[in-house]
């Protein structure tokens, strides 16, 4: 049988032990790499998510940007219809008056149809006056909405003027036409 000098096993355990702490050392680096690795795409995904929610989000406010911008729009046509309607009405209960004052001459009692129609003035003065308000709020909203970008999603600043009658042509921001 075969003795082994045990300076040679000494020295052959020595290496082992010492081959063994490098591989140890070599594992423990590769696990702290892999596990900084999983932190840094932990954290891409996170991002990537946020990133994903917040274009969503903002997809959003531009389809709600979009919505009100045309709604206001709308809101604005029939603001120059009731401007057009109002002086129209106004004239109504100036003849009316006239009418009134010509039948008080003739005798004839007209005290409810003086009430009626001073109800009827003062309920057209608020009707102007919420028109006038409707006005403010509509141009709020668009200074708002122009501030958030408008313009350069096709969204125009400030209030739509036109002539009375007339229809604004509206480009759609996708580039598809007109509305």
């Amino acid at each position: 049988m075969l003795k082994l000098n045990e300076d040679f096993v000494g020295d052959s355990k020595a290496r082992v032990l010492e081959q063994m702490g490098e591989i140890r050392s070599a594992v423990e680096m590769a696990q702290l790499k892999a596990e900084k690795k999983h932190d840094e795409v932990v954290d891409e995904m996170l991002a990537m998510l946020n990133a994903k929610a917040e274009a969503s989000r903002l997809k959003e406010v531009e389809q709600e940007a979009i919505e009100f911008y045309l709604l206001s729009g709308i809101l604005d046509s029939e603001l120059r219809e009731l401007d057009n309607f109002m002086p129209t009405v106004q004239t109504d209960i100036t003849n009316a008056h006239e009418i009134v004052t010509s039948c008080k001459y003739f005798g004839q009692p007209v005290e409810e149809l003086e009430d009626k129609l001073l109800d009827y003035e003062e309920s057209l003065k608020q009707s102007l006056d919420q028109v006038s308000e409707i006005r403010v709020q509509s141009a709020k909203f668009q200074r708002i909405l122009s501030s958030f970008g408008g313009e350069e999603n096709g969204i125009s600043n400030g209030p739509i003027k036109e002539a009375p009658g007339t229809m604004k042509v509206i480009r759609d921001p996708k580039g598809e036409g007109t509305v």
